[in-house]
């Protein structure tokens, strides 16, 4: 995923919808574009069983119409990556199993960053993830509840 600082002309008046926000998360629509995104190198994760574990410093979690979960990420090698359905969370460790058996390990605090917030949500439209909410900052509160 690389961003080339090029905006979009006739974009630059919509507004952005606050981070976190419970809103739908088409509301990407709203968002200013400051940057253009290019995903590049479209490719499947590796098999489970070479990546059975994978840590996040860049996630947001969202839920689907049908009530599925799934994380949204870009991985420290750039690559962007929608998770299978989450089929489990262990908050006291902070991690997530997901219905291909992967386990995804939370190092750090939702994504917050404009730019690469709007990569991940980009993402999910590109491969055609349907109207979702996020819930993010919730699933945070829950794994911090639960720190010692």
């Amino acid at each position: 995923m690389k961003t080339d600082g090029t905006k979009l002309a006739g974009l630059e008046s919509w507004e952005r919808l606050p981070l976190g926000s419970p809103q739908v998360a088409y509301g990407w629509l709203q968002y200013r574009v400051a940057r253009m995104i290019y995903f590049e190198n479209e490719r499947d994760a590796p098999p489970v069983e070479q990546q059975p574990r994978v840590g996040l410093t860049s996630w947001r979690i969202f839920e689907l119409a049908d009530d599925t979960k799934r994380i949204l990420t870009c991985l420290p090698t750039g690559i962007a990556r929608i998770t299978t359905r989450i089929v489990g969370i262990n908050p006291k460790i902070r991690i997530a199993v997901t219905s291909s058996g992967r386990v995804y390990e939370f190092l750090a605090a939702p994504e917050m960053d404009p730019t690469n917030y709007s990569a991940l949500v980009l993402n999910a439209v590109r491969v055609g993830v349907g109207p979702a909410t996020d819930i993010s900052d919730d699933v945070w509160a829950l794994f911090q509840s639960h720190e010692h």
